[in-house]
């Protein structure tokens, strides 16, 4: 085949619609990736706000329903347990009591902090923590780190 039997082939109405369908085919197959990884990380988003949230109200009916000492072991057993999650009670002049988190953010609810990098080349690690008031004055944060890219997605810690 010349080259000038490909140009003139490339000038055709029938070559330009094959360019302008593999064109809309790459660019739907894109928008598709970006729509699926956006709905699998949202889902991830919220199943680590459920388990949390989960974590939460159990070590609540712990305090409840056995008391503080009992709400201490329960946070010390699990933080050995547990890698998955990192936990922090204080007391109400803020002095620890149990968890292997190590500080825990002013705030009520749900905060988004950085984490230091680990070594040279890594970036910031993201935690996601919900603090919480308990009575007593007792106060409760977990959080679940995420992986280096700030996303919580399967990764090991």
């Amino acid at each position: 085949m010349s080259f000038a039997l490909l140009t003139r082939m490339m000038r055709t109405a029938s070559f330009g619609l094959a360019v302008l369908y593999t064109l809309l085919f790459v660019a739907s197959v894109l928008i598709l990736g970006v729509v699926f990884y956006l709905i699998v990380q949202t889902s991830l988003d919220r199943q680590i706000a459920s388990r949390i949230d989960a974590e939460i109200a159990l070590l609540y009916q712990e305090l409840t329903f056995e008391g503080k000492d009992a709400l201490v072991r329960e946070v010390e057993e699990r933080t050995k347990v547990s890698p998955a999650l990192d936990y922090l009670v204080l007391d109400a002049d803020g002095s620890r009591l149990a968890g292997n988190l190590p500080s825990m953010p002013n705030t009520a609810g749900w905060t988004d902090l950085s984490e230091p990098p680990s070594g040279r080349g890594d970036r910031p690690r993201g935690l996601r923590v919900r603090n919480v008031a308990l009575p007593q004055g007792l106060r409760l944060a977990v959080e679940r780190r995420s992986c280096r890219d700030g996303k919580y997605s399967v990764c090991s810690h």
